[in-house]
């Protein structure tokens, strides 16, 4: 169908041993073999052509640049003492930036990912007190961010056995996710405004000059200020949050335009 609408998906991951990556790739490819025109309409909705993209959630900020679709999910675990696991201590540090905002009330922090849909399961160890620390701190972040989950966060243990095993807990969640994410997107290519589109856009521009205090060698798009690497003075990024939270609050209809 030549008309049928397009949805994307961000599959990201952290993973120490391979775990997370693994149900990353799984979901990423089960999710486009499902999601056929049928499935949809034997939920009684339109069709929607699903595209992923599986990639760990550092490369998602450094090399996509944070380019928020409407719908993410993640795997993740915790690693040491619930510290991010490879190819993710960058989003983890964002997370916790996003957190800072929120907590200190800044202007705007509770919509700056406002129209993200997402999905989160977290793997780890009970047997460790900072058992799914990193996971949770990220669910946390992205909710006070704006960003509205779909389901519960998995909690998939790798100390459990047989029916409740990690892979069975993963497989479990992954199913359970399928119709509401199905519906989840059916809703967002339903809303196909030009205000929906700028709002996918101002998650971007809101989330650049943090992906810029985090890592000082990064360089974004010439769009937002791309230049050569260094480290951004700290003025020159409180002006670059204080006018992405402006442009945020015109988006979402909080404040109007004189």
């Amino acid at each position: 169908m030549s008309d049928t609408r397009t949805e994307h998906v961000w599959v990201l991951y952290g993973s120490q041993t391979g775990n997370s990556e693994q149900a990353a790739e799984d979901f990423s490819k089960e999710i486009v073999e499902t999601f056929d025109s049928s499935y949809f309409e034997d939920l009684g909705l339109e069709p929607v052509r699903v595209e992923t993209t599986c990639l760990q959630l550092d490369d998602f900020l450094e090399y996509r640049h944070a380019a928020f679709s409407k719908t993410m999910v993640i795997f993740v675990s915790s690693y040491g003492v619930g510290q991010a696991p490879l190819g993710s201590p960058k989003f983890r540090s964002f997370a916790e930036e996003l957190l800072a905002l929120a907590d200190g009330g800044a202007e705007g922090a509770g919509s700056l990912l406002k129209g993200l849909t997402y999905a989160i399961c977290g793997l780890g160890d009970s047997g460790y007190t900072t058992y799914l620390v990193n996971p949770t701190t990220i669910n946390k972040a992205l909710a006070a961010a704006g960003a509205t989950r779909i389901g519960e966060m998995g909690k998939a243990d790798a100390k459990q056995i047989g029916e409740d095993s990690q892979a069975n807990v993963i497989a479990r969640w992954k199913k359970e996710l399928l119709v509401p994410l199905a519906r989840s997107l059916a809703a967002a290519a339903d809303d196909a405004s030009e205000e929906s589109a700028d709002t996918v856009k101002q998650m971007q521009a809101c989330s650049i000059p943090i992906v810029m205090k985090i890592d000082p060698d990064y360089t974004p798009p010439k769009e937002f200020g791309g230049r050569s690497g260094g480290a951004i003075p700290m003025n020159l990024f409180l002006v670059a949050v204080i006018v992405a939270v402006i442009a945020a609050l015109f988006v979402t209809g909080k404040i109007e335009a004189p």
